[in-house]
């Protein structure tokens, strides 16, 4: 059977509806269960805090959590190095999603900004529908494959038969903007809005772009 092995791309692109906030916390005591117990407070503040702009305290999902022995190194001229032990140091990693809304944007920065606990926040956007994403891109990748393999057909003066099969990577595909990055404690306009105060945020994000490809081997008549 002669065959004919043809790999189609296919490509979106879509306006991100949804406002994805990294946040990374830490801190450091001597003892390990004072560690655990400052970790505690801190992610029950930081859930209060959202709790106050109408978020469940479930809204706020934490990626990683780590406690490690944090030690500094002293250096000495005519001897060896000198580890000193400062206590256990705990990190984590969360992320705080919601629809598109520079308003509760601003407002969540800004409270963010001014809790008691300090927080690293980068900001990226994403889509909500990824499955819906996923099927388009698929569809578009095997109209493209079949749109190729009937011109090399055609030029090769041939005729293609039954599909045999069809070959997917299955890979990850990233659905997500990460151009903008921000730490609180820069300076941004600060204004208030309705009852809360607010950071005057105005960004229009770009929109996500996205390729995947699909390998279809076809029968040649």
């Amino acid at each position: 059977m002669r065959t004919l092995k043809v790999t189609g791309k296919g490509s979106i692109s879509l306006a991100p509806d949804v406002v994805r906030l990294s946040l990374k916390a830490s801190g450091i005591k001597k003892e390990y269960s004072e560690t655990l117990a400052l970790s505690s407070e801190e992610i029950k503040e930081l859930q209060k805090v959202l709790t106050k702009l109408n978020f469940d305290p479930k809204d706020l999902k934490t990626l990683s959590f780590n406690v490690n022995s944090k030690y500094k190194t002293i250096y000495h001229e005519r001897s060896s190095n000198e580890q000193i032990f400062l206590g256990y140091e705990y990190e984590r990693d969360m992320k705080l999603e919601f629809p598109l809304d520079n308003e509760r944007l601003g407002k969540v920065l800004y409270a963010l900004a001014h809790s008691k606990v300090s927080v690293e926040i980068s900001i990226s956007y994403t889509i909500s529908d990824t499955e819906k994403a996923k099927d388009e891109l698929l569809k578009n990748a095997i109209i493209d494959s079949k749109r190729k393999a009937q011109i090399l057909a055609l030029s090769s003066e041939v005729t293609l038969g039954e599909i045999q099969s069809i070959d997917y990577s299955w890979a990850t595909i990233n659905f997500e903007t990460r151009d903008l990055g921000y730490e609180i404690g820069e300076p941004m306009e600060e204004c208030r809005i309705g009852s809360a105060p607010s950071y005057d945020i105005d960004v229009e994000p770009e929109d996500i772009k996205a390729t995947d490809t699909v390998t279809v081997t076809w029968e040649i008549l």
